[in-house]
């Protein structure tokens, strides 16, 4: 790994935490939104910030740095920015490269071994797009790596993303389960698809060989693109509930599992408030639920039980344009967010944070 070139400046000072003026109590929650801070920022493509927890308070911001027209294995880059007191602190990004990279997708496991896997799977042959290869990123201390190639084994042939070098994606989420075994979200199309499918993949090799689980929403009927760009996470009855995008602009669609994966409800929409894309979701230690979402402009949404079948209103962090859209969070503190997005304008994208106080009523 090395350092990302001096276009990228890093932001290592964030001031005092402050109450900035939205405060709610509608639901059965009140929210409270601090003063935006930068993290990090570049003249390059940037964006797509995931928040990845070693603990309460050290963290790290892997923030995509690959324009989407250059995917080969070589291009992709992400920038990495670690903070160890919650997000008051961050230090220089660091790049990782290449085949030595990971996307969405990470996971401290129960022994306390780091997972994490590329954005992009990839053809095993050139005749078997049924079977995809990944990067898998194994580590102990959470920054740094070693990488081997794992494999994707999938019912059906995968449709290319784009310029057949990219094909389905490891999207946010790997759960552990009680036995130990893995599952992790994906989206794509297979041979037939004419919109966009989630699936469920399982792994019970520690992350090397994932095999095919479940498809999680597959609606040809959905407007837009379909399913895609899933969060899964076990909410507070302890079924799996997942949200997802399904176009930019529109409400996202949500589904929920009770018997670990194998089978979901039917795919439907959220309310009209809960838009639109890369959505990213967190079960807090006082039982509310929270969900981040954007475009236009960045938002979150609660559901006071934790259940996912009712949400308040949603509280706008940022108001943003459609370009700024991506969203991630993670809980640092019993109550209170550590919220983040990316922010373009006059030619820099920033990666900024923002504390959410949420208070169950």
């Amino acid at each position: 790994m090395r350092y990302l070139p001096l276009w990228i400046m890093p932001f290592a000072l964030v001031p005092n935490f402050a109450i900035g003026q939205t405060s709610e109590g509608v639901g059965g929650v009140e929210v409270a939104v601090g003063e935006p801070f930068t993290i990090s920022s570049s003249t390059g493509h940037y964006n797509f910030p995931t928040l990845h927890q070693l603990s309460d308070k050290e963290l790290f911001a892997a923030i995509w740095a690959s324009p989407d027209d250059s995917l080969s294995p070589e291009h992709c880059n992400v920038a990495c920015v670690w903070t160890h007191d919650g997000g008051r602190t961050w230090e220089k990004p660091v790049v990782f490269r290449g085949p030595k990279t990971g996307g969405h997708s990470w996971i401290r496991r129960k022994n306390g071994t780091c997972l994490w896997l590329s954005y992009f799977c990839r053809p095993a042959g050139e005749k078997d797009l049924a079977k995809l290869t990944c990067n898998v990123g194994r580590s102990s201390d959470g920054r740094t790596y070693s990488w081997s190639t794992g494999t994707v084994s999938l019912p059906e042939p995968a449709k290319p993303w784009t310029k057949g070098n990219a094909y389905l994606m490891f999207a946010r989420s790997i759960l552990e389960l009680d036995d130990g075994s893995l599952l992790a979200t994906m989206y794509g199309q297979l041979e037939g698809d004419t919109k966009y499918r989630t699936i469920l993949v399982r792994s019970t090799d520690g992350g090397d060989c994932w095999e095919y689980c479940s498809t999680v929403a597959y609606r040809p009927d959905a407007p837009g693109e379909g399913c895609c760009e899933p969060v899964v996470l076990r909410a507070s009855a302890g079924d799996l509930f997942c949200v997802m995008r399904v176009n930019s602009g529109l409400p996202m669609w949500a589904c929920r599992s009770k018997d670990e994966g194998r089978t979901w409800t039917r795919a439907e929409p959220m309310p009209d408030d809960a838009i639109s894309v890369f959505p990213d979701a967190v079960l807090m230690s006082n039982g509310v639920l929270a969900v981040s979402c954007g475009r236009p402009g960045c938002h979150i949404v609660f559901s006071n039980d934790g259940s996912g079948l009712r949400w308040t209103p949603r509280t706008t962090i940022h108001k943003g344009t459609n370009t700024d859209a991506y969203t991630a969070i993670r809980e640092v503190a019993p109550g209170r967010l550590l919220y983040v997005y990316h922010e373009a304008a006059g030619g820099q994208n920033t990666i900024r944070g923002v504390y959410v106080d949420v208070n169950r009523k």
